[in-house]
């Protein structure tokens, strides 16, 4: 190895730095020892004249395994200038991941703190005692325990940023995903891993449905509540657009009875501003699918006429009906038709339009005949309104509808009762509405003022439901 007299020593140039893991907390924990042999190196970091001066930088740890003292030595070096070594007692037990990073073309880089400067000393000769300036300098990194330096799994293999390192972040359901963290479990009780975090839908919540989820190579070890999950989520959607995975450092504790996934990186609101940096991406972003103006006009939107009745559709085989013949509700066919496919619809829309005139003889022809289940009649009815203002308010009623079944499964049976006579009432409110737009012509403040009421109803509803929660909750 060739060295300088100023302990200046060139490294290969094909190592690359590998920022090992685990540093506590960016404290330098770990002394270097022989500073003093490299002083002259060492002054060469620190400003002119500098007193009591501190350089916070980074080091590389670079084996020595032709050092003629030790065969275990491993040299610091801090901008190619080698300024100390691993204690003695220190640097044997990082040799085999030193030499697994240098198979693979790494490097350890690590934070190095070092505190110096000129110090005046009083020294003595032949005549007499003087004054004199001299540089002094300790250096100190941080350094972990080996099992800890670097993760146990490979990164992913699509592009991907790293958040930044930061406070803790349990995961939560880790003792259901026990077969994909027990190949990352150690002896010594814990391990770092790369883990990929990306959103899902969470169909069992009931609001703040967008979680986050953890996986490690592939397979799902966990996700977040819905707080931390709102703390990343930004953070992952924005990296998403780019066309990159998010990944944090995750530490894995425990044994195969019990194990437990902590992440350990920065919130969203705590990234700077320019993050991601081009340095934080690593490997190559995904196509990220975007829309794009059309070269070539778009066609006409074509809108069809306003549907003024619901018929009955007759399936292929049965004999015809009847104009206006509808079937009531207990009505069954002849077991010798032939069965209707799975999918085949029974009430479809009559798309007749209004004459053009505006004659006050003119009429709109008799809705369908409604039935006995006020819920399904509903449904037929938005059908047979398609886009228009009641169609909108019988949605937004029947999803109000919706949170009051749930509500109801969760609830006594006296309390079931009422949310089941409430939402009952509402339909037949809304039904009767819709029926009574159907007897006659119809203005179009008629219908605006319909679809008000309806959702007036609906209103109401969740209302008694928002009330009723807010009641068991105190």
């Amino acid at each position: 190895m060739i060295r300088s007299r100023h302990g200046e020593t060139p490294e290969a140039p094909a190592l690359r730095p590998f920022d090992l893991w685990g540093s506590p907390g960016g404290w330098c924990n770990q002394e270097v020892s022989g500073e003093s042999h490299y002083l002259d190196a060492l002054q060469a970091l620190f400003p002119a004249g500098a007193r009591n001066h501190e350089v916070v930088t980074r080091a590389t740890l670079v084996p020595d395994p032709t050092n003629r003292y030790d065969a275990n030595a491993v040299a610091v070096h801090v901008q190619g200038r080698r300024v100390g070594y691993l204690p003695r007692d220190v640097a044997p037990a990082y040799r085999q991941l030193f030499e697994h990073l240098a198979r693979h073309g790494f490097v350890a880089l690590v934070r190095c703190q070092m505190w110096g400067g000129m110090f005046s000393d009083f020294e003595y000769d032949a005549r007499g005692g003087r004054s004199v300036d001299r540089f002094n300098a300790s250096v100190r990194i941080g350094l972990t325990q080996p099992h800890l330096c670097m993760p146990v799994n490979a990164a992913p293999q699509a592009g991907y940023v790293a958040l930044p390192d930061g406070g803790a972040i349990q995961v939560s359901g880790e003792d259901q995903h026990m077969p994909a963290i027990e190949p990352h479990l150690r002896p010594q009780g814990e391990a770092w891993v790369y883990a990929v975090v990306h959103e899902i839908i969470d169909p069992a919540a009931r609001v703040n449905r967008e979680r986050v989820e953890v996986r490690i190579d592939g397979h799902r070890v966990g996700q977040l509540t819905p707080k931390m999950s709102a703390d990343l989520l930004p953070a992952i959607r924005h990296l998403d657009e780019l066309g990159y995975e998010t990944v944090a450092k995750a530490m894995v504790k425990g044994n195969r009875l019990k194990a437990e996934v902590v992440l350990h990186c920065l919130r969203a609101h705590e990234l700077p501003s320019d993050w991601p940096a081009e340095s934080d991406k690593v490997g190559t972003p995904r196509e990220v699918v975007r829309s794009e103006a059309a070269e070539t006009p778009a066609p006409p939107v074509v809108i069809p006429p306003k549907p003024t009745r619901i018929t009955f559709a007759v399936p292929p085989g049965w004999p015809p009906v009847p104009v206006g013949w509808e079937p009531h509700p207990e009505w069954q066919p002849d077991p010798s038709w032939p069965r209707p496919a799975v999918d085949w619809q029974f009430w479809v829309l009559d798309h007749a339009s209004h004459p053009a005139s505006s004659d006050s003889d003119a009429s709109v022809p008799a809705p369908a005949v409604l039935r006995d289940d006020v819920t399904d009649a509903v449904r037929v009815q938005a059908q047979a309104l398609g886009q228009s203002l009641i169609d909108l308010s019988i949605e937004r009623l029947s999803r109000v509808c919706a949170l009051f079944i749930a509500e109801a499964k969760r609830s006594s049976d006296e309390r079931r009762t009422e949310i089941v006579s409430l939402s009952e009432r509402a339909l037949e409110e809304a039904l009767a509405i819709v029926t009574r737009l159907g007897e006659g012509t119809v203005l179009l403040s008629e219908v605006e003022s319909g679809a008000d009421q309806i959702r007036e109803i609906a209103d109401r509803l969740l209302d008694a439901l928002k009330r009723d929660g807010d009641s068991e909750a105190e």
